[in-house]
């Protein structure tokens, strides 16, 4: 989960964002990446899902955490990395 909130940091930061808490990352990101052009909405979704399934399971609202939702939730935490990645370099020859 630190990584999703390291990841959706880092090009907040690139476009002179503060670094939100991991609870407003999201909205963070609608407002100043996707609104503008800069990332596709689906990111959004795949931190908030992400997010989500960590906080119900800090929480125990989850008591049983299942092979799938380890690869569907470690896929969707690889592809939201990877665009950050690719999305930093973006923003920065800009």
């Amino acid at each position: 989960a630190a990584a999703v909130v390291d990841a959706g940091q880092a090009p907040l930061l690139l476009v002179g964002v503060a670094p939100p808490t991991a609870r407003e990352l999201g909205e963070k990101m609608k407002i100043h990446l996707v609104d503008k052009g800069f990332l596709e909405a689906e990111y959004v979704r795949y931190y908030e899902e992400v997010f989500g399934f960590m906080k119900a399971v800090e929480h125990g609202e989850v008591q049983h955490i299942s092979p799938e939702d380890i690869e569907k939730f470690l896929g969707k935490t690889e592809k939201f990395v990877e665009r950050m990645e690719k999305l930093m370099g973006e923003l920065g020859k800009k």
